[in-house]
């Protein structure tokens, strides 16, 4: 399969515009994470009014329509990108019907809710509004996202109501679920070998920030001011402190202490070096797409076998996570047998649109 888009892990509109807030980022620039995240996700390109009134499916007789679909479908590439994916136009046309599953899957368990007598709590409904409106720099901000993205504050508050019925549905669902310890044993003597430490090294480092682009002279300052922060510990200079008067990053002010970390936490060139030096030596200076370095490698962890009381928290959360998952998408598998689902966009069924589910002509057109 192409995408692979678990249901349980999709978040709705409301998530989205509470995470325009900031989602900025501030990892020490020798991790692999961008440092200087986008500090707010740009409105989605939005289509004609048309387009978005446009009834794209009809579940059991109500309307899905093209907005609830755009905005799944900008979500959902938004955390591909954010993940480096890029998708082509093939592509972007299978997400955009693995998304309207999604919709329909949301759609049905909201009905479900409602059809068991679940009601979402207004004042808690009002309370998420409340933290989205909280997470822009001004109410203006706040009202220029919603114009931009052509919302209203009553659409938002209609999907935040979905959200929280979705949310009581699938708790019913999975509140009663108990892991089983002779399982989560038996999961681990059977993959006993996947469960270990890998190497880890603790290291300190010093970073001069420049960029390739910068321009000549940004860099030579830099090159020099690392040049002096390395020659003072060649001349036996504590790297601690040589660290807090020269590197340009959060860590300086711990001596450059990174703590321990694994492979895959930094960036290739910095985790080369740092796996590849004794304990208690000092790197040369190189440099990385965010500066200049020098690394001191304070300690080692060779690899070990984890005990199963050190994996047994978190494969119980495994565990009891599967069976949750387990648990809602056979609820789901119920529901859409026995639904009546209409896709109405043949482009969003590879040819003509069908109905699936109970197939009497009036469940399609009953509103």
């Amino acid at each position: 399969m192409l995408l692979k888009l678990d249901w349980t892990r999709w978040i709705l509109l409301v998530t989205v515009v509470a995470a325009l807030a900031g989602c900025g980022g501030g990892a020490d620039p020798a991790s692999g994470a961008d440092a200087a995240g986008p500090s707010a996700v740009p409105p989605p390109d939005m289509s004609s009014d048309e387009e978005l009134a446009r009834v794209v499916a009809q579940v059991n007789g109500q309307a899905i329509d093209g907005r609830r679909l755009m905005e799944a479908t900008e979500f959902s590439k938004f955390q591909l990108q954010s993940q480096g994916v890029v998708l082509d136009e093939e592509q972007e046309r299978m997400m955009r019907r693995q998304v309207l599953d999604l919709v329909i899957a949301s759609e049905l368990m909201v009905q479900a809710a409602r059809e068991a007598g679940m009601q979402a709590d207004p004042a808690r409904v009002e309370q998420m509004i409340d933290e989205i409106k909280a997470g822009f720099e001004s109410e203006q901000a706040y009202r220029n996202y919603l114009a931009a993205s052509k919302l209203t504050e009553n659409s938002l508050r209609e999907e935040t109501e979905r959200q929280l019925l979705q949310s009581m549905f699938t708790e019913s669902l999975t509140g009663a679920v108990q892991v089983d310890e002779q399982l989560v044993r038996k999961i681990y003597d059977e993959r006993k070998t996947e469960f270990k430490d890998g190497e880890q090294v603790r290291a300190a480092f010093i970073l001069v920030k420049v960029t390739p682009e910068d321009p000549e002279s940004r860099r030579t300052e830099a090159r020099k001011r690392i040049e002096q922060a390395y020659q003072e510990i060649q001349d036996g200079k504590d790297f601690g402190e040589v660290a807090r008067a020269y590197s340009q990053v959060p860590s300086a002010a711990s001596g450059g202490d990174l703590g321990f970390f694994k492979r895959g936490d930094m960036v290739p060139k910095f985790e080369e070096l740092a796996f590849g030096t004794p304990i208690g030596e000092v790197t040369e200076i190189f440099e990385t797409p965010f500066g200049f370095n020098i690394v001191k490698v304070l300690d080692r962890k060779e690899p070990r076998q984890l005990s199963f009381e050190e994996v047994k928290p978190t494969l119980s959360l495994l565990v009891a996570q599967q069976q949750e998952n387990d648990a809602v998408r056979s609820k789901l598998a119920e529901l859409r047998e026995a639904a009546t689902v209409e896709i109405v966009d043949a482009d969003l069924t590879g040819g003509d649109a069908e109905p699936s589910g109970p197939t009497e002509p009036s469940a399609a057109g009953q509103g």
